[in-house]
């Protein structure tokens, strides 16, 4: 198998950028994230529950979700079995503002 270039990998421009030889961070281009700006949300959760909403929340703001910490604390609260997923789905309908 051949190498391939620098200039032929996905992502090599951002490759100077990123520190470590890390790709490309989302939360360097939105400022800082839900995690610092609301640390006590994620205080109590199991690894297992931590991980659960870290991954949801990513995979809604790569969406172009931009969270609030009221979603967050509803999430949590689905991941610690506070409600159900149905009680969850049907607070953030009754909470959406339509734009």
């Amino acid at each position: 198998m051949r190498t391939r270039p620098d200039w032929e990998l996905p992502f090599a421009h951002c490759r100077e950028r990123a520190p470590q030889g890390r790709i490309c961070f989302i939360n360097e281009l939105s400022g800082p994230s839900w995690k610092e700006r609301w640390p006590d949300l994620l205080d109590g959760l199991t690894g297992g529950e931590r991980r659960a909403v870290i991954i949801a929340v990513a995979d809604n703001v790569l969406e172009g979700w931009e969270p609030e910490r009221a979603d967050i604390e509803a999430l949590v609260d689905v991941v610690c079995g506070k409600c159900t997923m149905a009680e969850y789905i049907e607070r953030v309908r009754r909470d959406f503002v339509f734009p």
